[in-house]
């Protein structure tokens, strides 16, 4: 009987989790810094850059004209040769837990617009590695995102931020693929029998 009960249950244990508010929040986080004297000194930018591979950030810095700020959660680069500016992080831990608690920590820093980058695998038989994909939509099969937002198999981006990359992408003759990804925090657990089925 207990069994059936546990199999009843919904994602998180905590039936709409995503509704409540948390017991310590970001801004708390930063109240605790404050108070500490490590409180930067400097405003990051509103649109920030979210780098899960260094090699792409050091890309970045290479080709712009940037500031490191020693800021609280390790590397941060301000770009200055954009209007506006442009902050970008790396992010070297993998899984969405990882990528969750920088997010939030940046949002109470005042950071509002965001744009991921990354490199991954690919089921598509016809990507070959370098190609570049917009993604359209992800399957949800790690666990963070149902502590912020309802369960749902797909979470989708931004239309408006969507919409903007592709025209740019358009507009500056760029090839790409457009189609979703997959999302899963535990990196060797990504079975042959998902695999074919995705």
């Amino acid at each position: 009987m207990v069994l059936r009960e546990q199999n009843k249950m919904p994602f998180p244990n905590f039936k709409n989790k995503h509704l409540h508010d948390s017991m310590i929040s970001p801004s708390d986080f930063i109240g605790l810094k404050k108070i500490s004297g490590r409180y930067p000194k400097f405003r990051i930018p509103e649109c920030v850059i979210i780098c899960f591979d260094p090699f792409l950030m050091d890309y970045a810095i290479k080709k712009h004209k940037t500031k490191r700020l020693d800021f609280i959660m390790g590397k941060f680069f301000v770009i200055n040769d954009t209007k506006p500016k442009i902050g970008i992080k790396s992010i070297s831990a993998i899984g969405a837990p990882a990528a969750a608690v920088v997010l939030e920590d940046l949002i109470a820093f005042g950071a509002k617009r965001f744009i991921a980058i990354g490199a991954a695998g690919t089921l598509n038989k016809h990507l070959k590695v370098g190609d570049l994909v917009l993604c359209d939509k992800a399957i949800r099969d790690e666990g963070t995102s149902s502590h912020y937002v309802k369960h749902s198999k797909y979470s989708y981006p931004s239309k408006k931020i969507f919409s903007k990359i592709k025209k740019l992408l358009d507009e500056s003759n760029q090839k790409y693929f457009v189609g979703p990804s997959w999302t899963i925090d535990a990196f060797y657990r990504e079975t042959i029998e998902e695999a074919k089925k995705y």
